[in-house]
Parts: C-alpha cells; sequence; structure tokens
C-alpha cells in the first residue's frame, strides 16, 4: 500500500473518531436553569413551570411525556369551561327548572318570588321572569304570539345567541305580533306566510324569556292570559304557566365531572358551527360526543375533576379581573358588563374571554341589553372592589352613593349577589323586594341633594338608624358584588357626564 493511502486512510479514521466525540460530547446531560435558555436539542434537565422535564438524545423521558400530556389535557378541560359557559348555563338553568318545577319544554315558570327568582344566577329583582325552553326536535317550529304593551322579551339559541328580540326592542316595536320560530335544518322560506315576523335559529334546543315591565301581580296575569307559545303544528294553542310555586332551588352550573356530564347533554342534538370544532376536537378526546355516551375511564375522570376545577377558578378570575377591559369611569372600579359583541365574534376574532366574564355570572344577551341607544334597552354596571381597591366582602359594611338625576326614563336598580353562587344573597330576608333597591321603591330614604346612600353589611349596626331601609343584608365569610341596572338610559350615561363614585367601606 502506497504511502499516501496509508495516509488517507489515518486521516478518514481520525475524522470519523472526531465526529463522534463531538457527537458523544453534545449528548452529555447538561442542567439548564430554565426551560427559557434550552435550545431543547441533546440530553438536558429543564426547569420549567410544570416541573422538571428532561430530554435523553432530544427525546422527552416517559416520565416527562406523561407530565407534557398531563398538563395539555388539564389545560383543555380548563379551556373548555370558559367556552362552554354560555350553553352551560342554559342548561344548568333548564334542567333545575324541571326539576323544581316540573315543566317539560315550553311549559313557562313564571319567577315572581324571592325562592324562585334565588335559583336564576344575577336575576334581576325588580320585573319578573317568565322562562321556557322549547326543544324544536321533539315540537318542529314553534309560534309565539307577542302581545301588545310594555314589554321587553327575547329568543336565545343554546349558545346564548339572540335569535330575536321582541316586543319593545323586536320588530313588533311593542305593538305585538306572531313570530314563527324554524330549526337550523328548516328553510325559514317555506314558512314566510306563517306569521309576521319569520327567524331560523342555529340551534334545537331555546331559551324563551319574557318580562313584563309594569309592575304587580296584575300586570302579569294580563300578559300571560295574552301571550300563546305553541308548536306551530298543534291546533291547541294553549300555553302553560307555573305560578308561585314558591321553590328554593339552584340553576347554577356544577364543577368538576359534572361539568362536563352536563356539557354532555347539552350537546346532544345540535349543529357545530365551524368555529367551534376545535373545541368539539377536544371533546371527542374526552370521550364526549353527540349521540354516543360518557363514559369516561378513571383517568379521564381524574383530568376532568382537576381541569374542571382550575377552568371554574379561571372564569372566576376572569370576572373578577378582566384584563382585557378598562373601567367605564375613569378612576373608579366599575365595568360596564357585556363588553363583547352580542354576535361573540365579529370577521376577525372569536371573544372567549369576554363573553366567559359574562356567562359565568349571568344569562342572555339581547339587542335591548347592550343598546347604544338612549332611551331603550337596558345597561349594566359591576364592581368586585371597593374604593381602596380591596374585593368585597360579606363580613364588611360598605355604602355606595347614587348621585341625584340618574341618567334613566323608567328606572334604576341595584342589587347585590354571592360571589359563591352568582344568585341572590341567601339571608334572613324573605321578601322578593328586600333583595333589591331601585328607584321606585318607597322605602328609600333620599339625601336632601336627592343622591341616595345605599349600605350593605351582615347586619345594620354601622348604619345610620334613618337609613335603615337603604340597607341590603350580606353573609360573613362570602365575597359579593352588585348589578348596577339602568332601564332606558339617558344621554348622560352615555357621555359619562354622570358618574357612579366608588363603593366605600365603613370603618
Amino acid at each position: 500500500m502506497s504511502t499516501i493511502s496509508k495516509l488517507s486512510i489515518i486521516a478518514l479514521s481520525l475524522f470519523f473518531i472526531t465526529s463522534c466525540n463531538q457527537k458523544e460530547t453534545k449528548t452529555e446531560s447538561v442542567e439548564t436553569d430554565s426551560i427559557i435558555d434550552s435550545d431543547l436539542i441533546g440530553s438536558q434537565k429543564l426547569n420549567s413551570s410544570i416541573g422538571t422535564i428532561e430530554l435523553d438524545n432530544t427525546y422527552p423521558t416517559d416520565e416527562s411525556m406523561k407530565r407534557i400530556y398531563e398538563v395539555r389535557d388539564i389545560q383543555r378541560a380548563s379551556e373548555l369551561v370558559l367556552w362552554s359557559l354560555p350553553t352551560i348555563q342554559f342548561q344548568a338553568w333548564k334542567e333545575g327548572q324541571e326539576n323544581a318545577f316540573g315543566t317539560n319544554g315550553p311549559e313557562f315558570v313564571v319567577y315572581t318570588t324571592l325562592k324562585e327568582n334565588t335559583g336564576i344566577v344575577t336575576s334581576n329583582a325588580t320585573t319578573p321572569y317568565i322562562f321556557g325552553w322549547p326543544d324544536l326536535v321533539k315540537t318542529g317550529p314553534i309560534v309565539i304570539e307577542m302581545p301588545a304593551g310594555n314589554y321587553a322579551s327575547a329568543i336565545m339559541d343554546w349558545w346564548e345567541y339572540p335569535v330575536c328580540d321582541m316586543g319593545l326592542t323586536g320588530p313588533d316595536k311593542g305593538n305585538g305580533g306572531k313570530y314563527v320560530i324554524v330549526g337550523p335544518n328548516d328553510n325559514p322560506e317555506d314558512f314566510k306566510d306563517k306569521g309576521d315576523f319569520i327567524f331560523q335559529s342555529r340551534t334545537n334546543k331555546l331559551s324563551v324569556g319574557f318580562r313584563v315591565l309594569e309592575p304587580g301581580d296584575e300586570a302579569i296575569k294580563e300578559f300571560t292570559d295574552m301571550v300563546k307559545v305553541y308548536p306551530l303544528k298543534n291546533d291547541n294553542h294553549d300555553t302553560k304557566f307555573v305560578f308561585k310555586a314558591d321553590k328554593d332551588w339552584y340553576g347554577q352550573a356544577p364543577i368538576g365531572l359534572k361539568y362536563f356530564e352536563m356539557l354532555h347533554r347539552a350537546i346532544q342534538n345540535e349543529p357545530v358551527r365551524d368555529r367551534d370544532k376545535a373545541y368539539m376536537e377536544w371533546l371527542h378526546y374526552f370521550g364526549i360526543m353527540d349521540g354516543e355516551p360518557f363514559e369516561p375511564s378513571e383517568k379521564i375522570k381524574n383530568i376532568l375533576e382537576e381541569g374542571g376545577r382550575l377552568g371554574e377558578l379561571t372564569a372566576r378570575a376572569n370576572a373578577m379581573e378582566p384584563y382585557f377591559a378598562k373601567p367605564y369611569y375613569e378612576g373608579t372600579n366599575w365595568y360596564r358588563l357585556i363588553d363583547f359583541p352580542i354576535e361573540q365574534e365579529d370577521s376577525v376574532r372569536y371573544y372567549t374571554d369576554e363573553r366567559a366574564a359574562w356567562f359565568y355570572e349571568a344569562v342572555t344577551t339581547t339587542k335591548g341589553m347592550k343598546t347604544e341607544t338612549p332611551g331603550q334597552g337596558q345597561v349594566y354596571l359591576s364592581t368586585k372592589r371597593d374604593s381602596d381597591g380591596d374585593f368585597l366582602k360579606g363580613g364588611e359594611t360598605y355604602k355606595l352613593t347614587i348621585p341625584a338625576n340618574a341618567p334613566f326614563e323608567q328606572f334604576w336598580s341595584l342589587t347585590p349577589y354571592s360571589e359563591h353562587t352568582r344568585g341572590l344573597i341567601r339571608s334572613e330576608i324573605t321578601e322578593f323586594i328586600d333583595a333589591n333597591r331601585d328607584s321606585r321603591d318607597e322605602r328609600l330614604v333620599f339625601n336632601d341633594d336627592g343622591s341616595v346612600d345605599l349600605y350593605f353589611g351582615p347586619d345594620d349596626s354601622k348604619v345610620p338608624s334613618e337609613f335603615h331601609n337603604n340597607w341590603m343584608q350580606t353573609n360573613i365569610d362570602e365575597g359579593w358584588f352588585p348589578y348596577f341596572r339602568l332601564y332606558a338610559p339617558k344621554k348622560e350615561f352615555f357621555d359619562k357626564s354622570w358618574q357612579l363614585n366608588d363603593i366605600e367601606r365603613i370603618k
């Protein structure tokens, strides 16, 4: 063999030896302070927010891979809670109403007593609710004969998208009319001669809600005597109502695994919109599918128990501290609610967190509830903090001064709610009127300048005796929050020339 050949072999051998040594050096385990500093190549032990992640020759180890999947699944379950809150709130109310009042589908409950309204999240304590839950799979298209009068009503699909307003903010403009609601697979053109107003729902299950804006039982009776809700195919046009059942019940969403069991019931027989398909894929992974039984393994149960609870806490934080919004009045802690389009989307985005902040503690969104027109609909303000920036606590005593000349054409109301249930505070009161204060309340004591001081606390020991009727009870060891509503708000609300100050803790 020539000298040149021998030298070539030696050089080639040295190249391979050097290359192997370089590879071996690169795969040696190096501990890194943070995953942020890592290139994720080779063998490393990485500190991360989900614990230590170990790479072996670039592969995540079996133990690390298991941890990564656990975190992914719990994150997905948590995100599913925020996404599904609109449909869960309706499913929870429907099931709670049926269990407590024995209703089925389009039978309506007239909510007029304290016990009846306490089961509803952030129930309005000034005007009665009348609610029913038709299912177009069972009934086919339905007819609603809406009477003329001072009524605010709406139909919403199972994701709380407005199908239509009725009454004052609807196309009948308070003059009444015959509405026909058809399902997602129907052609509205086939029904144009069946009523005055034809609307198509994107879901089969519906919420039909009425509100009588005139006070008193006589106004309710007048409305229920006139309104009709029935399947289009039926000759019988009678509508059934449940009056003054006065039952204590809960319509709030469950947590953990029970939340997902309810979500499985909510999605049955419902079409899926394109924008929801990614979420539906996650549900499919957990075994939650339309037309299939939900029989989770122990592993999935544990994931949904933890992920569901983290989702609940995320939704709670999202409503307490809405990072996406600014206070309505600069320098205060008051936020305007329904801070998103009522369609819950626009041309470029889906308002998941914004809508979750509302649907965690409330139900329904209509044109009237998000009005920008003076003299129409309602507006909502809420806060979780006092003037010092501290969260509102049931064991403390607070005062809120509502300035004179509040901008409304109908009335204002202030209702406190439990942070735990998001419903009316369960306390020693027994009368519905005591759960709320509003500008029509003849018991209110006004200040000389026309303003009103409202008080909140576990007792009235720190409340001046002459203002006892302005006091509302809270519970020790329970957070609470108020909703301030203006009905038919005037321009001074929109231009902010009239403003609410923060709630002050009485020390």
